[in-house]
């Protein structure tokens, strides 16, 4: 019987993160924390009020934040996002819902016109390399105006400098 080494589990797991970008593993540990945080203050919290109702509800947000967390692990490590480069032309905020539009252009000057969640804005003129999760959107998003289109997720960004090198 063939027992893997100590420490083989960790190796696998520290190998497979290093295959995914710094800024999309900042991401994904902010998500699992956030869950698991809530989780457990919550069931200490519940614990020292004895309520067994929080308690219940604590722990369903542990479980599946969690599942959450690592659904998005899975859709991460299956390459289910993509990566842009180029130079922010303009980033505003729509008024009314948590997104902004956000216009980059690439080396060759096109630009591209991106609906992105979240309330996080990036600097115009500078350039940055986005890693954006895929959306199923079933064509749908162009013909609707931008305050009823769908958004997409960002899941992290970088300043771009020289030591970045070009994704194909």
């Amino acid at each position: 019987m063939h027992l893997p080494r100590r420490g083989h589990f960790s190796l696998e797991v520290k190998t497979m993160l290093n295959q995914i970008p710094r800024p999309v593993q900042v991401t994904l540990y902010k998500f699992f924390f956030l869950y698991v945080g809530i989780g457990i203050l919550g069931a200490l919290l519940s614990w020292a009020m004895s309520d067994f109702a929080l308690l219940l509800l604590s722990i369903g947000v542990l479980i599946f934040g969690t599942i959450r967390a690592f659904g998005l692990l899975q859709r991460v490590r299956s390459g289910d996002y993509r990566v842009l480069d180029g130079t922010v032309r303009s980033d505003t905020m729509h008024p009314f819902r948590s997104c902004h539009t956000l216009i980059i252009a690439n080396e060759y000057g096109v630009a591209r016109r991106i609906l992105v969640a979240g309330k996080h804005l990036l600097i115009p003129e500078r350039k940055y390399r986005l890693y954006l999760l895929y959306k199923d959107d079933k064509g749908y998003g162009t013909s609707l105006p931008d305050m009823m289109a769908p958004a997409q997720t960002m899941l992290g960004y970088e300043l771009w400098t020289q030591s970045l090198q070009k994704v194909e």
